[in-house]
C-alpha cells in the first residue's frame, strides 16, 4: 500500500440478505475494531451492502475474517464479500 498525495485505505465490502443485517454485522465487527463503517438497504432490490473502512493490510486482514466468521439473521456463515477494493480518502 503506498500514500500519494492522501491517505490510502482498504474497504471490505459485503453484501446482506436482510436489512437488519446492515446494523448487525457493524455491530458484531464494533466488538473487535474501532473502525469506519456505514451501509445501505435498497428496498426495491432487497439487499444491502456494508463497506468497512481499513487504516492498514493488517486491520484489512481481520476484517475479512470477522466477516467470514459473521452468522447472519438466518444463522448461517457469512460467504458473500464483495470484491475488496483500494479507495482513496
Amino acid at each position: 500500500m503506498t500514500a500519494t498525495k492522501g491517505f490510502q485505505a482498504m474497504s471490505v465490502d459485503v453484501l446482506v440478505e436482510s436489512e437488519s443485517d446492515v446494523e448487525r454485522i457493524i455491530d458484531w465487527v464494533a466488538q473487535f475494531e474501532q473502525i469506519n463503517a456505514y451501509g445501505s438497504w435498497d428496498d426495491g432490490k432487497k439487499f444491502g451492502r456494508v463497506t468497512f473502512c481499513a487504516e492498514s493490510v493488517e486491520q484489512y486482514q481481520r476484517l475479512v475474517d470477522y466477516v467470514a466468521s459473521w452468522d447472519g439473521e438466518h444463522g448461517q456463515r457469512h460467504d458473500r464479500l464483495a470484491s475488496p477494493a483500494m479507495t482513496k480518502r
